[in-house]
């Protein structure tokens, strides 16, 4: 099979890709991942987890609104158009995203699941790619593979039952009941999980302690100047400037992605006001900004993180 453009990895990036062009029939493409189906992130779909994003920021809106494939598609096809806008929600659950990219995938054609790729060569001014079902040669290769999880160094060794990392929260069945629950991570999803925790969703722990890296528990860069970053404009103009600026710009604008939504932040705030504060509940959670995890140790009884 010869293709105008291969995709490997079907995850948000491509699949919007996939759903542009699935009305451009001149441009032959096709998308191969691993899996059996499409899944985003699911040991990271909390029960207490917003997107960053408003959802008219989905797959194709932006750049086709009358695509079939679209956020505004789906909550008709589900039939809850009405009651969605009546909820007047700004930012959507995480669960419900997932679940629109998952109803989005099932209609594209150009996704092939379960094609783990094996081997990709570039020859003849093609790249040729082989699949455990087939080789397809492709003029252009757009990759979405995603990212690892992070676990900092020298923590391998200590991975398991107990500790493990956030990625695999929902796909673990865990129970804080009792325990003494450390989370390390000050951006979103560190703070989706001290937010359910609060919430009780794997019981009640005897202590919780969250430790971030930042001076603060800081807030997601949402100011209408900072989304600008976002937009075309912005992206042509920054694609031409020198790399060391690149590196630069990039670090400076860490907040506008990487930061903690402001309603998760003051529902977690709200919660320690009301509980330790108001109801005067003995504090069982402690916050520790400006520390970096360097060594952890297991004595028999727990481990131990300096």
């Amino acid at each position: 099979m010869n293709l105008d453009i291969a995709g490997i990895g079907i995850g948000p990036f491509n699949l919007s890709i996939a759903a542009l062009l699935a009305k451009t029939p001149e441009i032959k493409h096709k998308f191969f991942d691993d899996k059996l189906e499409f899944a985003w992130h699911p040991g990271l779909l909390l029960p207490e987890a917003d997107m960053q994003t408003g959802f008219l920021k989905d797959l194709v809106t932006a750049v086709n609104p009358t695509s079939p494939y679209s956020f505004l598609s789906y909550l008709v096809a589900k039939k809850r158009f009405y009651r969605f806008t009546s909820t007047e929600l700004n930012m959507i659950s995480r669960a419900e995203f997932s679940d629109y990219m998952s109803w989005a995938s099932k209609q594209l054609t150009s996704l092939q699941f379960n094609s783990p790729i094996e081997l990709i060569e570039y020859h003849n001014g093609r790249f040729h790619i082989t699949t455990k079902n087939e080789t397809t040669q492709a003029k252009h290769l757009c990759l979405g593979t995603g990212k690892k999880p992070y676990i900092p160094a020298g923590f391998e060794p200590f991975l398991g039952e107990n500790s493990f990392h956030a990625s695999e929260m929902m796909q673990r069945k865990v129970d804080l009941t009792g325990k003494r629950v450390l989370v390390v991570g000050g951006g979103q999803t560190g703070a989706d999980i001290v937010l359910n925790t609060l919430n009780g969703t794997w019981g009640q722990p005897s202590n919780l302690d969250w430790v971030s890296r930042r001076s603060n528990f800081q807030p997601l860069d949402e100011a209408s100047f900072t989304n600008e970053f976002f937009t075309p404009e912005y992206t042509k103009g920054f694609y031409d400037l020198p790399a060391e600026n690149k590196q630069r710009e990039i670090r400076a604008q860490k907040l506008s992605s990487d930061g903690i939504t402001q309603k998760c932040l003051l529902t977690i705030f709200q919660i320690m006001y009301q509980r330790f504060e108001v109801q005067g509940e003995q504090r069982w959670l402690s916050l520790f900004p400006n520390r970096s995890a360097e060594q952890l140790s297991f004595d028999g009884d727990g481990y131990q993180m300096s």
